[in-house]
This record gives structure tokens, sequence and C-alpha cells, in this order.
């Protein structure tokens, strides 16, 4: 499922985590996202929405930077 069609905010953060890492959030990381993005604001100086903000900090991760 892709983000635009998930129900609601804990989907598409679900959705996200599948694209990126390849697996499911666990509690943590749901409330995790949940406050970022509540407390994230659109970028003027890059001019990122919050969920792309979101998606760039998954892909700084050390999951995704550092492969076994």
């Amino acid at each position: 499922m892709r983000m635009r069609r998930a129900p609601d905010e804990d989907a598409k953060i679900a959705a996200l985590y599948r694209l990126v890492l390849n697996r499911l959030p666990d509690s943590n990381e749901l409330a995790v996202g949940r406050d970022f993005l509540a407390a994230a604001k659109p970028s003027d100086e890059t001019k990122l929405s919050p969920w792309e903000q979101y998606a760039q900090l998954l892909l700084l991760t050390n999951e995704v930077m550092y492969v076994d």
C-alpha cells in the first residue's frame, strides 16, 4: 500500500517504513513518528513537507546507512 492510499497517519507511517526499511514499525517507532509529524513544520528554506522531512529522516538512520 502506498502512503497516499493509507487510511490514517499510523498506516501512512507503516507504509513509509515498508518502503524505506522493508519492515513494519514497532509501537515506539509509531509514537516517535506521530510526535515528529505533529511538531514538524513545512520548511521555507528547503520547501519540504513534514512527510518529506520524515522520509529523509528514515533514510538517514543507521538501519539504512549501514547494511549488515
